[in-house]
């Protein structure tokens, strides 16, 4: 499992991205709120609990990176479900949760978006620009 794509960030991503993209995942597959199927939606929570713990604790986070260098696994290749088809919207859905806890967000992908639309896009987990 990639610990980076189930929380939706850069492999180079700090610490409040990571954060951020951990409280923004579990308010949106939260079982109580997820309409989609609770089994779903509690494999889903226990996913982004699992990469949280690992990319939050800074040993953790080497040493899941060393493996990952070593295994040459792919890193980005985000997960959709089967019942979600507006993958664009899901992911400015999420990017509107990240903005609200940190207003500054969109600012910074702006910023970034000046030197390059591609680091941008990518910190931002969508593909799309408004």
């Amino acid at each position: 499992m990639d610990y980076y794509a189930v929380l939706g960030v850069a492999r180079d991503a700090e610490d409040i991205v990571i954060t951020a993209a951990y409280k923004a995942m579990v308010k949106k597959y939260h079982p109580d709120v997820y309409t989609g199927s609770k089994a779903q939606a509690n494999k889903k929570i226990r996913e982004i609990n699992e990469a949280y713990d690992t990319l939050s604790d800074p040993k953790k986070r080497a040493a899941y990176d060393k493996s990952i260098d070593s295994e040459g696994e792919s890193v980005g290749d985000y997960e959709t479900f089967e019942d979600e088809d507006d993958t664009s919207a899901i992911l400015a859905e999420d990017w509107a949760i990240v903005a609200e806890y940190f207003p500054d967000a969109e600012e910074s992908r702006k910023r970034l978006g000046k030197l390059s639309q591609s680091s941008a896009l990518l910190w931002r987990g969508n593909r799309e620009l408004n």
